[in-house]
């Protein structure tokens, strides 16, 4: 089928059958763009969900949901209908035992990898099969079909390491360093660069990586997993510009810097069926407030849809069944949710 004239089927590809939680968010469309994106809650957690600071969402094939958080160090099961809860990995340093979580990842076969200060592989029945150093990247992994795993952030702790230039890295499944690739940003202060380097990665059908830098918004997409082949899809700082990295580290007097969570930038990345780029993008438009913004972009980088959505939800993952997995922080409750959500790309009213 071909890629163009067809968006009604990308719909279509997402639609799962569900009942949508009550209260739940359906984006709106802002403008004159051809289509629009309706995201709709299929189940939060309720109450005091136990976690504070969640870190990654991966599914089961049984659709029960492991969800990490770095903060308290525990990795926690969620029901497949999203109503229960139960610690699944707690804190430690021994076999099944987790530190500060940073991402958790579904794997070919149906297998699980966590990633904090060492990454640990668990088997389809959930049982441990073995731990590996993990790579000095902090970044946003994806694991490969054929084994092995492509990351998106910065190498090293210093600007003259050898591979400090680079965003993109891939591992073998020992995640034993392989190559890298993509140039890092240049910035007047190299940590600000360090810290607001990388973004979110998606493997193409075709066998190619798609990335979407955090700031500006930018997509790149790669004909292969070693870098070859690229080609800019789209650039628009008035989605997210470059100064939004300025937000991210500011730097007071004496040059003491900080770090803010609160600056505008992409944070998820998928392709769709017909080879659509969804791509989120969290909002920090002004202190306080948030919100998400929801992106496709046709293959050959029109912007199709820009729609904004009132919840600031972090997708971490998609599930089997054609759904995404997401967080959010409530600011009435003051509490963190999960969320499954279903998503559907439409054509615009």
């Amino acid at each position: 089928m071909s890629r163009r004239g067809c968006w009604p089927t990308v719909a279509g590809a997402l639609l799962a059958l569900s009942v949508a939680w009550p209260g739940s968010a359906v984006a709106s469309i802002q403008g004159g763009d051809s289509l629009e994106v309706s995201v709709t809650e299929v189940w939060r957690t309720l109450g005091d969900p136990g976690f504070t600071f969640p870190r990654g969402m991966a599914q089961w094939p049984d659709g029960t949901v492991w969800i990490g958080d770095s903060q308290v160090d525990e990795v926690y099961q969620i029901s497949a209908g999203g109503d229960g809860i139960r610690l699944a990995l707690r804190s430690g340093e021994g076999p099944g035992e987790v530190g500060s979580v940073s991402r958790i990842l579904g794997l070919p076969g149906g297998g699980m990898a966590v990633w904090e200060d060492r990454v640990g592989f668990f088997r389809p029945d959930k049982s441990l099969d073995r731990y590996e150093r993990r790579p000095e990247v902090r970044g946003v992994p994806v694991a490969l079909p054929g084994g092995g795993f492509v990351v998106a952030g910065h190498f090293g702790l210093s600007p003259g390491h050898r591979l400090a230039r680079y965003v993109i890295h891939r591992y073998d499944n020992r995640l034993r360093h392989q190559k890298s690739w993509h140039d890092a940003a240049d910035h007047k202060h190299w940590e600000t660069a360090y810290f607001t380097a990388g973004g979110p990665v998606a493997l193409t059908r075709d066998g190619g990586l798609l990335f979407s830098a955090k700031a500006p918004f930018r997509i790149t997409r790669y004909a292969d997993l070693d870098g070859a082949g690229a080609q800019l899809v789209v650039e628009d700082e008035r989605i997210v510009s470059s100064s939004e990295r300025d937000r991210a580290v500011t730097y007071g007097p004496g040059a003491k810097k900080t770090f803010r969570q609160t600056w505008s930038r992409s944070s998820f990345l998928h392709e769709l069926e017909d080879g659509a780029i969804l791509n989120v993008v969290e909002l920090f438009p002004e202190e306080g407030s948030s919100s998400s913004l929801w992106i496709v972009v046709s293959p050959d980088g029109a912007i199709l849809a820009r729609t904004p959505v009132a919840k600031r939800y972090t997708v971490w993952n998609t599930t089997p069944d054609g759904h995404f997995l997401a967080t959010y922080w409530d600011k009435a409750s003051l509490q963190e949710f999960a969320a499954k959500l279903k998503v559907e790309v439409l054509q615009s009213r």
